[in-house]
C-alpha cells in the first residue's frame, strides 16, 4: 500500500524552521490558496488537495514517537470504515507523505527511512538554519547538547557538497523567488499558501511562541542572534565553533 504514493523527508536539526516549511510544502498543490490542514492524531495532520489526500507527520521515525505504533491501527481504521474516512478518500488517493526528523546525520536519517513501513523510498530535503540563528534559538530554549553541533557540520557538509536535495531555511524565509526554486525542483505547484503560518509543533518560535500563530512572516528570524549576542552561553558557543561558521557562511554569507 502507498507505493504509488510521492514521500519527502525533512531531516533538520530542532529550531531549524523545518515544521514550517514542511507546512507549507504540504500546501504547494494546484487550487490550495490558504491555510487548512487537519488533524488526525497529535503527530499527524492531513490535507485535502485536488489529486487526493496528503499527510503530515511530525519525527514519525523517532522511537519515543507516542502515536507511531498507532499510525497503522488508525489507518486500517479509516479505510476500513471502523473510523471517520479522511475525506471519503480511498487508500489509493493518498498523494503524498512528508515526514520530518531531528537531530540525526543524514546517514543515520536515511537509515531509518529504510527501516520504515512509509519512507522506506522517499525523497530526502535536508533543511538548515543559519548557525547564528539556530544557536540564538537553541540556547533561549535552553536546549543545547554537545552533540548537536557535529550533526550540524555533517548537515552543512552535504548540503555544500551537494549530495542531498536541501532547503536553507533563511533563504526560504525571505525569498518567494527562492520558494518557487524549491517547488520547481521539487515538482510541486507553486502556491506560497501557508507560507504565513507559524508552526504550532514544539510549542511555536522559541521567541515569540504562538503570537504569530498566523502571521509568521512579521517575525524577525533572519535577526535572532542580535537578540542573543550579550548571552554568556550562546558567546561561548559561537566562540567555539569556527568549523560550524565557517560552513553556515559557506551557505548563507556572514552574519552581521
Amino acid at each position: 500500500m502507498y507505493e504509488d504514493s510521492r514521500k519527502i523527508m525533512l531531516p533538520a536539526m530542532h529550531r531549524s524552521g523545518h515544521h514550517a516549511i514542511a507546512i507549507w510544502l504540504l500546501h504547494q498543490s494546484e487550487g490550495v490558496d490558504e491555510f487548512d490542514i487537519k488533524t488526525v492524531a497529535e503527530w499527524w495532520n492531513y490535507l485535502k488537495v485536488k489529486d487526493g489526500i496528503r499527510f503530515l507527520f511530525n519525527n514519525p521515525l523517532k522511537h519515543w514517537q507516542t502515536d507511531k505504533k498507532r499510525f497503522h491501527s488508525i489507518m486500517r481504521g479509516i479505510w476500513d470504515g471502523t473510523m471517520d474516512r479522511v475525506e471519503n478518500c480511498p487508500p489509493e488517493d493518498v498523494e503524498m507523505f512528508i515526514g520530518t526528523h531531528e537531530r540525526e546525520t543524514l546517514k543515520e536519517a536515511a537509515w531509518h527511512c529504510a527501516k520504515s513501513d512509509i519512507f522506506y523510498k522517499t525523497d530526502i530535503v535536508l533543511v538548515i538554519r543559519s548557525f547564528h540563528n539556530w544557536v540564538a534559538s537553541c540556547v533561549r530554549t535552553k536546549d543545547t547538547e554537545e552533540k548537536d553541533i557535529d550533526i550540524y557540520i555533517d548537515h552543512c557538509k552535504h548540503a555544500i557538497d551537494e549530495t542531498v536535495p536541501h532547503i536553507l531555511y533563511d533563504r526560504w524565509f525571505a525569498s518567494k523567488e527562492y520558494r518557487k526554486e524549491i517547488t520547481d525542483s521539487l515538482g510541486l505547484h507553486f502556491t506560497d499558501a501557508a507560507l504565513n503560518q507559524a508552526s504550532p509543533f514544539g510549542g511555536g518560535s522559541s521567541f515569540d511562541a504562538l503570537i504569530y500563530l498566523k502571521n509568521a512572516s512579521e517575525m524577525n528570524v533572519l535577526n535572532r542572534y542580535k537578540q542573543m549576542e550579550d548571552n554568556e552561553d550562546y558567546q561561548q558557543i559561537i566562540q567555539n565553533n569556527e568549523e560550524a561558521i565557517d560552513l553556515s557562511n559557506q551557505l548563507f554569507g556572514k552574519a552581521l
